[in-house]
């Protein structure tokens, strides 16, 4: 695995980590309807951009592997 490749499992990770945690903080309720909005829209966004991240590792992977 390439420092590159792992960069990209990290980020993913970490973004999906975040989403979790908007998503707690958003349907356990924090008292306000704005804060559980921008937490769901939160949980949304990182969640794409998890997926995205995890999308590219996997797509460098195989570019690597029929590669070589």
């Amino acid at each position: 695995m390439k420092p590159d490749d792992a960069n990209s499992l990290n980020w993913g990770i970490t973004f999906f980590l975040i989403a979790i945690v908007a998503v707690v903080f958003s349907f356990v309720g924090t008292g306000s309807e704005t804060a559980s909005l921008l937490g769901r829209i939160a949980a949304f966004c990182c969640l794409v951009v998890a997926l995205v991240m995890f999308a590219v590792y996997i797509y460098r992977r195989h570019q690597r592997s029929s590669a070589g």
